[in-house]
């Protein structure tokens, strides 16, 4: 429900603020969502992993407050990069929406959701997360009719992810034992150290992922990039449909060979269920898009549908990728190698991306994308097959 609740949103800020401002907001929402990777820095893998590899309920608490505390170091130069990006891009930033993209990342700074996924805390978790999308669609259905509500729906749409981290932050004060609050320099450092490769991975995948509309903003109009961010929610909110399978799975994923024969063999048939229902979703918003973008938008984005159906070939790429690099590669202690194929494909992205996006627009960029995703997901594979020969 989490996911559904923002999709059900889209109707009513398309069809009220329209494309121009549309494709500003989402402008702006994409510098924020790759900010929030900055803060989250790899800690979603590296701290759960280590929280699920120790039984010491005293180092299990280390972890929890150096990863706390890291994310919250991490928010500074953060904030530092929203504010030169407000006045150096060519896309003119309200002070209000540049605000409303902090508080976004400041959400990402403060949540603990990465904790009730390590502790498998995961219905806690979908129900508050699920509250907050709840808030938020009937903030949006009260408050947002008319292109004047600009600020109301930026407020709205960027704030979500703060009302959701203070609500799983209070949950956690008041059910969830994660010790007594501490800040030790040396476990924050460490915290760091072992995040940093993960960091540059997801940052990388970030790159090529959620900042795309920010990205195609620097050589394109608004109206085209409504029509890619358009696309890219839907395919999004298909992809998320095998997401938080692929979240609950990495916690027994991440015991490696502490976990025994049959979980590793339940692994296995989850993980081929999962890609064969990310298949099936590909197929179905591809051959369904020009529905889908009618009932969202109606009639003012109807370049959306072709973006839709290029990217909807990504909810499989994508999905085999998470499967090779993180639930396999990553598990077992490969993420330097991940983290290599990651970086090495992000420049790739940016210059044919941008170059895509000039030429055509968000249809060039869509395939641009799709095209990096196959060339990373085929890079991982490679990988894990050698390392299957070397075992």
């Amino acid at each position: 429900m989490q996911y559904v609740f923002p999709l059900m949103v889209l109707p009513i800020i398309t069809r009220s603020i329209g494309p121009d401002r549309y494709g500003l907001l989402s402008f702006w929402q994409a510098l924020a969502a790759l900010l929030s990777l900055v803060v989250d820095y790899g800690f979603n893998y590296t701290s759960i992993r280590a929280l699920n590899q120790t039984d010491s309920v005293e180092c299990r608490s280390a972890i929890f407050w150096s990863t706390a505390w890291a994310k919250l170091v991490l928010l500074f130069p953060a904030s530092i990069i929203l504010v030169i990006a407000s006045v150096s891009v060519p896309n003119e930033a309200p002070p209000f929406l540049v605000f409303a993209a902090w508080l976004s990342v400041l959400g990402a700074a403060i949540s603990p959701a990465w904790f009730f996924i390590a502790t498998r805390q995961n219905v806690a978790a979908a129900v508050i997360s699920a509250g907050a999308s709840l808030v938020s669609l009937l903030a949006m259905w009260l408050f947002v009719s008319i292109p004047s509500d600009f600020n109301r729906a930026a407020l709205i749409q960027l704030g979500m992810p703060l009302v959701a981290a203070i609500a799983l932050s209070m949950y956690r004060w008041a059910k969830l034992n994660a010790g007594t609050p501490r800040f030790d320099a040396k476990d924050v450092a460490l915290r760091l150290r072992e995040g940093f490769p993960l960091f540059v991975m997801t940052l990388g995948a970030g790159a090529y992922s959620s900042f795309n509309p920010f990205l195609l903003g620097l050589v394109s109009t608004s109206p085209q990039i409504a029509d890619y961010a358009l696309g890219e929610r839907l395919v999004r909110a298909a992809k998320n449909t095998v997401q938080p399978i692929l979240v609950a799975m990495y916690p027994y994923a991440a015991e490696g060979d502490r976990g025994s024969n049959t979980l590793r063999t339940n692994l296995r048939r989850a993980g081929v269920a999962t890609l064969a229902l990310s298949v099936v979703v590909s197929l179905v918003l591809a051959v369904l898009s020009p529905f889908a973008i009618w009932v969202v938008s109606g009639t003012a984005f109807v370049g959306a549908i072709s973006t839709t159906r290029i990217l909807s070939a990504n909810v499989a790429v994508i999905t085999a990728g998470h499967l090779i690099g993180v639930q396999y590669l990553v598990a077992r202690g490969r993420e330097r190698l991940v983290t290599i194929i990651t970086v090495v494909a992000v420049p790739i992205h940016v210059v044919t991306f941008m170059v895509a996006g000039h030429r055509f627009g968000a249809v060039g960029g869509a395939i641009a994308y799709v095209g990096v995703e196959c060339l990373v997901t085929i890079a991982f594979g490679v990988v894990a097959i050698n390392l299957r020969k070397s075992n």
